[in-house]
């Protein structure tokens, strides 16, 4: 599984500049994905936004779990379909 990123929040974020209360917002990195570019991705996000977004440390890979009723994992591509069978040969004249 590659690398990834999440913006992980508690709910909705207020401007930075803004009183009350604050949600916290996170950039989280996944498996190899570089905690400084999740950091400099951070900051981006917070110029753009005018939220206050933070980065985290990294995670570690997480466990990936089968579909309901298949051994298709969710992050694989679906396999390719069954080859087509011969109708001909499976009517009886």
């Amino acid at each position: 599984m590659g690398a990834g990123l999440v913006l992980a929040t508690g709910g909705g974020a207020l401007p930075a500049s803004a009183g009350g209360d604050v949600i916290p917002v996170y950039v989280v990195p996944l498996d190899d994905f570089p905690e400084a570019m999740s950091a400099k991705i951070a900051q981006v996000l917070t110029m753009l936004l005018r939220i206050r977004v933070q980065a985290s440390m990294r995670l570690p890979p997480l466990p990936v779990s089968a579909l309901p009723g298949t051994r298709q994992l969710a992050g694989e591509p679906l396999p390719p379909p069954e080859p087509a069978r011969d109708s001909a040969a499976t009517i009886a004249v």
